[in-house]
């Protein structure tokens, strides 16, 4: 049903013909603002230890060679608070509004401006995941899609 994928790294993408894009996402942390955490600039791996927090699905079913936060967080990684999962960050956002917890997640997913009661604070050390545009291996492309990886393959040229 689709021509293309974005897929956010680490991610399997074997089966896929893919561009690696040139851009980085930032992980951290979603908050209430009036949450304890919300005063400082950014969240260590000490702040997390004992909050409860949602994580997103993908993360927590990778094996801990492959997951990211399982390098980040190190030893401490099996003894986090992981009060719930979640796919689709709305949901996860809804939570924290509601005071569940503090959602871990890309950068620019949740509502965060003024008239929010949420707050983002990157990861420190940073912690950031790479995008790959990707389509699947021996699929007839329309012509509209062909132009559009024609684009994305001029730009990944550069």
């Amino acid at each position: 049903l689709l021509d293309f994928g974005v897929l956010i790294q680490p991610a399997c993408i074997a089966k896929y013909h893919s561009i690696n894009m040139p851009v980085k996402d930032i992980w951290g942390v979603v908050m209430r603002k009036d949450s304890p955490l919300a005063r400082l600039e950014t969240i260590t791996r000490k702040e997390l230890l004992d909050a409860p927090l949602l994580f997103p699905r993908q993360i927590v079913r990778q094996p801990q060679r492959e997951n990211i936060f399982a390098g980040w967080f190190g030893q401490d990684y099996g003894k986090l608070n992981v009060v719930s999962t979640y796919n689709l960050f709305y949901n996860a956002a809804l939570m924290v509004e509601s005071g569940v917890g503090y959602a871990i997640t890309l950068d620019n997913l949740a509502n965060t401006s003024e008239t929010s009661e949420l707050c983002f604070r990157p990861l420190n050390p940073r912690l950031e995941s790479g995008l790959n545009i990707v389509w699947k291996k021996q699929q007839v492309l329309s012509g509209a899609a062909e132009l559009f990886l024609e684009k994305l393959q001029s730009f990944d040229r550069v």
